[in-house]
């Protein structure tokens, strides 16, 4: 009985250990990037206080109009050994970037792909992201391109993201508020430029990848 006890006890203590040294890592461009442009929260600071102390240690590699060629660069050099420092969770939500610039979603699956895989063969934690819409100005032209490019890279990611190593997938895409072509119009969520959120949107991305934690 005793030795019963000790072995409880000592997996109670490392389990409490575990998830309290458990860290969470962004990785990203401007949807997920600190100092938003309407001045508000990024949403990996309202996720972290919704999760409160049971997670330590966050690190935010997002940077503004990065690629997710760009991503896989950074992701060697910089968060690979920051997530395995402490056993850290890696949110990775890019590809909008590409699909502004002319990627296709055969494209961003190849590069999404690489980017779990190498995580995953140094025993990361992945929580994979579907692509919500754009209607940015800038990019007009292409619009109605860009968005069967998004939708067709939304589905591979769905029946995929088990497949490419990821450990949970955030299906923005799926959520009525933020998720469809015609969201981004809606001022409750969205910034003027109809492509970032504001402090409403990215409140429902922390909801949604809270519910996955």
């Amino acid at each position: 009985m005793k030795y019963c006890l000790l072995i409880f006890t000592l997996t109670v203590i490392f389990s409490c250990e575990t998830k309290l040294t458990r860290q969470i890592v962004f990785d990203g461009d401007s949807m997920t990037t600190p100092k938003p442009k309407d001045g508000g929260t990024e949403w990996p600071i309202l996720l972290r206080q919704q999760v409160g102390p049971g997670y330590v240690g966050w690190q935010n590699f997002a940077v503004a109009g990065q690629t997710l060629a760009q991503m896989l660069e950074d992701q060697q050099i910089q968060v690979i050994p920051a997530c395995t420092k402490n056993r850290a969770i890696l949110m990775v939500w890019g590809g909008i970037n590409d699909l502004h610039h002319g990627s296709n979603a055969d494209a961003l699956a190849t590069m999404i792909k690489a980017y779990h895989q190498r995580a995953n063969s140094n025993y990361i934690t992945t929580f994979a992201f579907t692509l919500t819409a754009s209607q940015y100005a800038k990019y007009a032209p292409t619009e109605n391109q860009r968005e069967s490019e998004r939708l067709k890279f939304n589905r591979w990611l769905r029946t995929n993201w088990q497949k490419i190593g990821a450990d949970a997938l955030v299906d923005l895409a799926a959520d009525k508020r933020i998720g469809n072509f015609d969201s981004v119009a809606n001022r409750k969520y969205f910034q003027a430029d109809k492509l970032h959120m504001n402090q409403g949107g990215r409140a429902v991305v922390a909801e949604l990848v809270k519910a996955q934690l």
